[in-house]
Order: structure tokens, then C-alpha cells, then sequence
């Protein structure tokens, strides 16, 4: 389905002008009774699309990340106690306790110097290392794709050319 026709499709909850539109498709928002013009209508729709492609976007990367608030930050300090440990002078010397997020993941990754599970911190955080240097392969064009669309739709005139703006969003392809 094309995204203009997903506008006249889904019952959209917009603000145009002060006034709170619920559960109305594009096509009621501009039909009579309300009779709204395109000036009036497009910021609202932009303002759906966006959401729309940050949808998409979530969706592309739940595709290979757990999804969550919680997750992500747990990815986070993952990531960064694996770069303090690579920091270390002698990272095989770190204390599981001042590394509590790879020291709870040891034996559950592969450590990709030997390619079996991880045995210690210093594995995880190689393991965990890679991990992210894999995330932000896949993660940065999302992102580049999701920034360049909602600016795109942002610049369009009309409608239809926002519709369009986000029917042509080159999203990465996933392997």
C-alpha cells in the first residue's frame, strides 16, 4: 500500500490549528463537512510521516536487535566496559566485579580470537566489541536513511510529494 493511501486508510490523531482531529482519515480531514485545505493539513501529515518512517525504522533494527529502552542501555554498558577493558594494559587481568555486564555474558558469546566461548572478561570484551563494530554497520545507514526521509519530508510542498519522499526511503537491506 502506497503511504497516500495508508493516509486515507488509517484514522489519523492530529492538531491542525488548535482543533484535535481523532480516528480520521486524510480523506475526511480535506472532504465536508471540515473542508480543510492542503496549507492547513500538510504540517500535521509531515508530522505523521516522520513517525512513520521512525516506525520503520525500529522496525529494520529490531530485526537484528532485542527491543527495549532497558535493552538498549544494557547494549550500552556492554559496550562501554568492553572498551574500558581493551584499554586495560592487561585486559586478561580484569576483575569480574568491576565489569559486572561481561562478567554475567562470559561463556554465552564466542570469543572471536578462538572462536569458542568467551572464558573470561577479556573474551567478552573482544566478543562485545564485535558485536558493536556489527551494530554500527547495520545501525548508520538506518540512521542516515530515517534523518535524509524525515528531512525530505519536511522540504515537501505537498502531500503528496511527502507520501512520495517516504515511499522512496532507500532503507538498508539486511543480511
Amino acid at each position: 500500500m502506497s503511504t497516500f493511501d495508508r493516509l486515507n486508510a488509517t484514522a489519523l490523531t492530529v492538531d491542525i490549528d488548535g482543533i484535535g482531529y481523532r480516528g480520521t482519515t486524510l480523506a475526511q480531514l480535506m472532504a465536508p463537512p471540515r473542508s480543510l485545505t492542503e496549507a492547513q493539513v500538510l504540517p500535521a501529515i509531515q508530522s505523521v510521516l516522520k513517525g512513520w518512517v521512525d516506525e520503520q525504522a525500529e522496525a529494520l533494527r529490531q530485526k537484528v536487535m532485542t527491543a527495549g529502552a532497558g535493552q538498549a542501555m544494557e547494549y550500552q554498558e556492554v559496550r562501554d566496559e568492553a572498551k574500558a577493558v581493551l584499554a586495560l594494559d592487561d585486559p586478561t587481568k580484569a576483575s569480574g566485579s568491576d565489569f559486572p555486564m561481561l562478567s554475567a555474558s562470559i561463556g554465552t558469546n564466542l570469543d572471536p580470537n578462538t572462536g569458542k566461548p568467551t572464558s573470561d572478561i577479556a573474551g567478552e570484551a573482544r566478543a562485545a566489541s564485535e558485536e558493536a563494530k556489527a551494530w554500527l554497520a547495520i545501525g548508520a545507514p538506518i540512521r542516515g536513511a530515517r534523518l535524509k526521509g524525515k528531512q525530505s519530508v519536511d522540504k515537501a510542498a505537498t502531500i503528496a510529494d511527502a507520501c512520495a519522499v517516504v515511499d522512496a526511503i532507500s532503507w538498508p537491506a539486511l543480511s
